[in-house]
């Protein structure tokens, strides 16, 4: 410990050592000051001490240096105690300060303590001093302690009001007596005033409706009540622009350590819009709804009307397809001697045209039935299938010599009768196209496609298509090749077609020009996929 008689003179150089009590001494006496540093030393108290006599001194130093203890004398020349104490609070107002006098009376050491001094000691009782200054040391420390604490509240404060008043929800809290505790920025701002003004208001002073009001406040205290947290679906207010906004609010008691609650926390979400979305999707609905009621007649209507007309039309046009054909025949029976052989051809032409007529009838309204009868979905063997197609193609035309080679396990879900009408017309026309073959050739089976989903298959060696054309394939009526050439009415692989999009699947061909034709088919998802990928 050093100490240093006065101001100005060169001071050794500091050794900063964090136990030392840095501490300022006014005093005008050196003897007095060298008792109070023995006095200090001899009751343990490690001490850099600066002793100053002057208030010019004193108050210099308080600018150039920081220390944890000022001692002052109450009495000095030309500068008293209490002007000095007075000057300390200014300039650095936790500093403590311990006043010191030879004859201190009761109302001089009041009005010091008044002032702010933190303790006063008479010279007579040095031994009150050790006392006085630990004491003053650990108040410093407790204020310290304290403002740092209360520096680290406030800013966590700050940093949560900043929270709540950037959430766009509402924040609120409230008291028994339905006063606002606690309020953020949005839900001030509904209302119309500032936070400060909303503060201890209640709930009667910013809802006009005393039925809402009343609502509110049993469901606080239910809450504080019970302890349990409550949810409101919905509830609505009217903000402070007249406008409705429709609320979902959570509110929860703030428990105390006694387990009781006087406070309810509430968070409410504004789901005005989404109430509006979701009002505007039930009208959209109910009007699609009927609006699909209505169309949905008159479809049922129509297709009535079709299915009317398309017996109309196949009666009206079966009938004299009947005659021209039956008359013919009676022709050739009652005038064949007498008909030349140029007059039969044309008869015979006759009876061709109104047998393709009829086919093609046929043919129509198979298609107006496939878009009409409802799906009937189960497992279908598709090998069965083409093998009963191949009899009834070979006990028509037993002259020809086809191999066809028929995948055994073919099993697809779908509508057997509609697959049956597939399976007839791509073999239909494999054997129709491959006529001209001497050797000709057909395969059906399937293969596993790239997205792993079954893949069927008709395979023929016969006059194949220019895909330049396939785009016209599957349309109605459309032929890529002549009817001298081949027989048809264009309706077959549109038929394929409509069956296959009604399964949820896809058609396609690949072919070149006598080289032969490949039709492959898939179909939507069924309960035989798993079967079919083993």
């Amino acid at each position: 410990m050093r100490t240093i008689d006065k101001v100005g003179e060169t001071p050794e150089p500091e050794t900063k050592m964090t136990s030392f009590i840095r501490l300022l001494h006014l005093e005008d006496d050196p003897r007095d000051a060298e008792l109070i540093r023995l006095r200090l030393q001899a009751a343990g108290l490690s001490c850099d001490i600066l002793w100053v006599s002057g208030k010019e001194a004193f108050e210099s130093a308080l600018e150039r240096k920081t220390f944890d203890l000022v001692l002052s004398d109450y009495n000095l020349p030309g500068y008293d105690g209490l002007s000095a104490l007075k000057h300390v609070r200014e300039k650095q107002p936790e500093l403590p300060v311990i006043m010191i006098s030879g004859g201190l009376s009761e109302e001089e050491a009041v009005d010091c303590l008044k002032a702010g001094a933190t303790d006063y000691v008479l010279k007579q009782r040095p031994q009150r001093l050790d006392t006085a200054v630990r004491r003053a040391l650990v108040e410093k420390d407790e204020r310290a302690a304290r403002r740092r604490a209360e520096d680290e509240i406030f800013r966590q404060n700050l940093f949560l009001r900043q929270v709540i008043d950037l959430n766009p929800n509402f924040i609120f809290a409230k008291d028994r007596a339905g006063r606002f505790v606690l309020v953020n920025h949005a839900m001030a701002e509904a209302h119309g005033i500032s936070v400060e003004e909303m503060l201890g208001r209640t709930e009667a002073d910013i809802t006009p409706d005393a039925q809402e009001v009343a609502r509110f406040l049993k469901n606080d205290l239910e809450v504080m009540d019970t302890l349990r947290e409550v949810f409101v679906a919905e509830e609505k207010i009217i903000d402070a622009r007249g406008k409705v906004r429709w609320l979902q609010t959570v509110k929860r008691p703030i428990v105390t350590e006694n387990r009781t609650a006087d406070r309810v926390l509430g968070v409410a979400v504004d789901i005005t819009e989404s109430k509006r979305a979701k009002e505007e999707i039930l009208r959209l609905n109910a009007e699609l709804e009927e609006r699909v009621q209505q169309r949905t007649a008159q479809l049922e209507a129509l297709n009535k009307e079709l299915e009317a007309f398309s017996y109309s039309v196949s009666h009206d046009l079966r009938s004299p397809l009947n005659t021209i054909d039956g008359f013919s025949q009676i022709l050739v029976r009652l005038e064949g001697e007498k008909i030349s052989d140029k007059g039969k051809h044309y008869l015979n032409r006759i009876r061709a045209a109104t047998r393709q007529m009829s086919e093609l009838i046929e043919g129509l309204l198979s298609l107006a039935q496939l878009s009409r009868d409802h799906l009937r979905l189960e497992v279908v063997d598709l090998s069965a299938l083409s093998h009963e197609v191949e009899e009834t193609f070979k006990e028509r035309e037993p002259e020809r010599q086809v191999q066809i080679n028929i995948q055994d396990g073919l099993l697809a879900h779908g509508d057997p009768r509609l697959l049956s009408a597939v399976m007839h017309n791509l073999l239909g026309n494999a054997w129709k196209f491959s006529s001209k073959r001497t050797a000709a050739q057909i395969d059906v089976g399937s293969a596993l496609g790239a997205d792993g989903q079954t893949v069927y298959f008709v395979k023929d060696n016969g006059a194949g298509f220019d895909m330049a054309h396939a785009e016209k394939l599957f349309a109605t009526f459309e032929r890529l090749h002549s009817s001298t050439d081949f027989s048809g009415t264009g309706v077959g692989l549109t038929t394929v077609k409509r069956v296959i999009d009604r399964h949820g699947g896809r058609v396609w061909a690949e072919s070149s020009v006598n080289h032969g034709a490949s039709f492959y088919f898939t179909l939507g998802p069924g309960p035989v996929a798993t079967l079919l990928s083993n």
